[in-house]
């Protein structure tokens, strides 16, 4: 039996496996590059600049909980909101943590959404009752819609919670805390 036919067939599709993983390889690459250029820019504060370098990266990357939750911050930050809500719930099936439905919060609160805003804030909450942003932005939202005994019992969990490690942050949060509470005379 003659085997160079089946050698030469099987030369080809090696070789046209080859060139395909490169191909794949490539788009990978870039994928992650812009990425990476993305999320440089976002750390520079730069939101509406990197958003071109994520939308670059979609393709390739939409199901990476990890990139879906950069990106749906960055277009919250950069004031997208419409569109960071559908990218940040996508991260809920990936990714779900405490910065997806913190930054879920801050869109529908920026849209007027209140309700949602509020069950966002309590899931990133729920996720890890021992953080206190979550519950900050809780009592933020209800200070600034009017809720008072939700925003004053809040703020008085707040500076009533063990602190488990200092921080700027945390006396920041504290801090504002105390003003609800004097704004209301608690």
């Amino acid at each position: 039996m003659n085997y160079v036919p089946v050698k030469c067939a099987l030369a080809a599709c090696l070789v046209f496996g080859i060139i395909t993983a490169n191909q794949y390889l490539k788009v990978e690459r870039t994928a992650w590059k812009n990425w990476n250029d993305a999320y440089y820019l976002y750390t520079m504060g730069n939101y509406s600049d990197c958003l071109s370098f994520y939308k670059k990266s979609w393709p390739v990357l939409q199901t990476n909980g990890e990139y879906l939750t950069n990106y749906g911050k960055a277009l919250s930050m950069a004031d997208e909101h419409e569109q960071a809500i559908t990218v940040l719930q996508q991260a809920t099936l990936y990714s779900p943590n405490i910065v997806v439905f913190c930054a879920l919060g801050d869109s529908f609160k920026a849209l007027g959404k209140l309700v949602e805003a509020e069950q966002s804030y309590f899931t990133a909450w729920y996720m890890n009752p021992g953080r206190f942003y979550p519950k900050y932005l809780l009592a933020k939202l209800y200070d600034e819609t009017g809720q008072i005994k939700k925003a004053t019992d809040i703020a008085r969990e707040l500076l009533d919670k063990e602190v488990k490690i200092r921080s700027s942050a945390i006396n920041e949060i504290r801090e504002e805390m105390k003003e609800i509470l004097k704004k209301y005379h608690y």
